[in-house]
């Protein structure tokens, strides 16, 4: 499992999704993918970007682009009712991967501001996650 694999299970997910390519050329403002993908699942459009932890340990925002989380903000200003998401998949155990959700980017945006990384500790007492199930995460919008 790796990032681009975490990003195919969220895409699965949905009813509908289009993953941006990795080397950004085919959208974005000079080569920069603005996010990861975006999709539909039970009538609200679905934009995301997605990071992956191969074990729980700390996840530092410094992985998570300026304009990536800027994009996200954007979209959710100007479509309120679009699901723009930030997820983080940690491989919990073996067989075992959570998506935690995060749909408060005004937060993610402090925080990486701040330079405030999720420990590991916190994850373990996060509860905005879902578990791969069937090759899917089941979301619940």
């Amino acid at each position: 499992m790796n990032e681009s694999d975490l990003n195919k299970v969220i895409g699965d997910s949905l009813s509908w999704y289009y993953k941006i390519p990795d080397d950004g050329s085919s959208i974005g403002i000079g080569g920069k993918r603005p996010f990861d993908g975006f999709g539909a699942s039970k009538g609200f459009p679905v934009y995301w970007e997605g990071k992956y932890l191969h074990k729980v340990e700390a996840f530092n925002f410094n992985d998570l682009r300026q304009h990536q989380i800027d994009n996200l903000i954007a979209i959710k200003k100007g479509i309120p009712y679009a699901k723009c998401l930030f997820i983080i998949g940690v491989q919990w155990a073996p067989r075992e991967l959570r998506a935690y959700v995060f749909e408060d980017l005004e937060d993610i945006a402090k925080r990486k501001e701040e330079k405030r990384s999720i420990y590991a500790e916190e994850f373990r007492k996060l509860t905005n996650y879902v578990v791969k199930k069937d090759g899917i995460f089941p979301f619940d919008f």
